[in-house]
């Protein structure tokens, strides 16, 4: 089980125009990241939900962007006086590599150009299982490699369900509840990814993936969250059980998402 490595920040490249959370553009040597930050305004919950998804999507398979731990010298942040207002409270920065060129607002056209509509039904599957209800309707969750001509799942900043806000009471409550989809399973970019979910296997790719994923993979993952991020011992254990809970039950989330998909013909 691999999980993200450290690297070093050279300089300050500039902010992305999109994003809750204030992204901005890194340079490491000479590669890029879209780099967010633990900070006063949006704390800590951001960055704990984007590198436990990462690892998840790395071990998975699905197609999401390289990602790092990327550590920013006090000298860059005061030299910029974006950075410097933002009452930083963690050099230690998320780091996704910048995709470039690429398409933020996908369309059904598009989808038919890819190389990897194969992947969509892992994107969906995935989503059930963090419960990110962010991606059927933002536009900026989804991105088309225009040189690669592949779709990637990106920004699992708000996931969980509650995405900045999940404490162990509102994990242990969707547990509880026994909710297995997305509550807005056919809006917008999920009624154009839909069709793609059909035929006698299409869950076959990540369906592999699971079968390999051990609890102690996924604590593992939680346990390596960055010290400094200051995760909670009680919601780095409702986390496990969230995740745990989700996997443990993939075939009630498989049987939730065929009731929703006409066109997938085989059994579970």
């Amino acid at each position: 089980m691999d999980v993200l490595n450290e690297i070093n920040a050279t300089n300050y490249h500039g902010s992305v125009p999109i994003g809750n959370t204030r992204p901005f553009i890194v340079n490491c040597g000479n590669e890029a990241y879209v780099a967010k930050i633990f900070d006063e305004e949006f704390e800590n919950k951001h960055l704990i939900n984007e590198y436990v998804c990462n690892c998840l999507a790395q071990f998975l398979h699905v197609p999401s962007p390289d990602a790092s731990l990327i550590r920013m010298d006090q000298s860059i942040i005061d030299s910029v006086p974006e950075l410097k207002e933002r009452n930083i409270k963690s050099n230690l920065l998320y780091g996704s590599k910048l995709i470039e060129p690429a398409q933020p607002n996908i369309t059904p056209p598009l989808l038919e150009r890819i190389k990897n509509t194969d992947d969509i039904p892992s994107i969906i599957l995935f989503d059930q299982i963090i419960y990110n209800n962010d991606r059927a309707t933002n536009d900026g969750n989804l991105l088309i490699n225009f040189k690669e001509k592949k779709i990637y799942a990106i920004d699992h900043s708000h996931v969980f369900k509650d995405g900045l806000l999940w404490d162990v009471h509102s994990l242990d409550r969707i547990n509880s509840e026994r909710v297995y989809l997305i509550d807005n399973f056919h809006q917008k970019y999920y009624k154009m990814m839909l069709r793609y979910v059909k035929g006698n296997d299409p869950f076959s790719k990540i369906k592999a993936r699971l079968s390999f994923l051990t609890e102690q993979d996924v604590t593992y993952i939680i346990d390596s969250v960055p010290l400094e991020w200051k995760l909670l011992p009680d919601d780095a254990d409702a986390l496990k059980r969230f995740i745990l809970h989700r996997i443990n039950n993939v075939n009630e989330i498989f049987r939730c998402i065929q009731n929703q998909c006409p066109q997938w013909k085989g059994v579970i």
